[in-house]
């Protein structure tokens, strides 16, 4: 009898745990659904070390952000406490689903950081090559976060 109660009280324990992770499992799909969607909606600055006067929507320099077209709207001002300039980008939602935003949000950052550098350098800046031409087992998470570094804010 006392280890059926003891048995009893163990499954009522894990059901309660397993009911938690649910929720908050839920609860956060729901915080980063709604971070996205913030995400997708909201301006992408970047800040050029050129006056605002340089800086048209014929530069050379801005291509990348132009080859996405239609997609993204371009917006050029003087960077806060008279730094540079500002360029910001942000995607256009005419009848895209959040699918196809997020799809293009990861684009759109990496057109910035490229144009930003295209500005500052002259040239579209790549990781150094490993010194070494072997692919390492070892090496490939590395290799991965490089090639996607560019997609996301922060590394």
């Amino acid at each position: 009898m006392r280890t059926r109660k003891k048995k009893l009280a163990l499954e009522l324990v894990v059901a309660t745990v397993a009911a938690g992770v649910v929720a908050l499992a839920i609860r956060q799909a729901k915080q980063t659904r709604k971070r996205m969607s913030h995400s997708i909606r909201r301006w992408h600055p970047i800040t050029i070390n050129r006056d605002i006067t340089d800086v048209t929507l014929d530069s050379e320099e801005l291509q990348p952000l132009l080859k996405l077209g239609d997609a993204i709207e371009i917006q050029i001002t003087p960077a806060p406490r008279s730094n540079g300039t500002e360029i910001a980008g942000r995607i256009v939602r005419d009848g895209r689903t959040d699918k196809e935003a997020r799809h293009l949000l990861p684009k759109l950052r990496v057109a910035l950081r490229n144009t930003q550098w295209l500005f500052e350098t002259g040239e579209i800046l790549k990781a150094d090559e490993p010194p070494s031409t072997h692919r390492t087992l070892m090496g490939l998470p590395l290799d991965f976060v490089a090639r996607h570094a560019r997609e996301g804010g922060r590394l």
